[in-house]
């Protein structure tokens, strides 16, 4: 009898102990889920925040835009095509045979 008792007794502290190891685990794992959802989420509000130290007025803006199209529209017009002749046939000119049982 008493060792039906100490094994009942051994059985509880076993299922007590188990208990606290699945709550301590799963209180380490909700901290470092919320910890990690912090993390991401404070990422998130510093790339969505304005950057006030590099704001442009629309002027500016549209100047710069200005002067970008015309040193491109120059570049163009500075830009002739010349027709290719190459000097040696290339390799698509070059007939190659093949086996017929291909």
């Amino acid at each position: 009898m008493l060792v039906l008792g100490l094994q009942g007794i051994l059985k509880t502290n076993k299922l007590k102990i188990m208990k606290e190891k699945i709550s301590i685990t799963l209180t380490i794992l909700l901290l470092g889920f919320s910890l990690g959802i912090g993390a991401v989420y404070s990422q998130s509000k510093e790339q969505t925040a304005p950057d006030t130290s590099m704001s442009k007025t629309q002027e500016e803006i549209d100047q710069e835009l200005q002067q970008e199209l015309d040193r491109i529209q120059a570049a163009y017009e500075e830009e002739t095509l010349e027709e290719f002749i190459p000097s040696e046939p290339l390799s698509a000119d070059v007939s190659v045979s093949f086996p017929s049982d291909i």
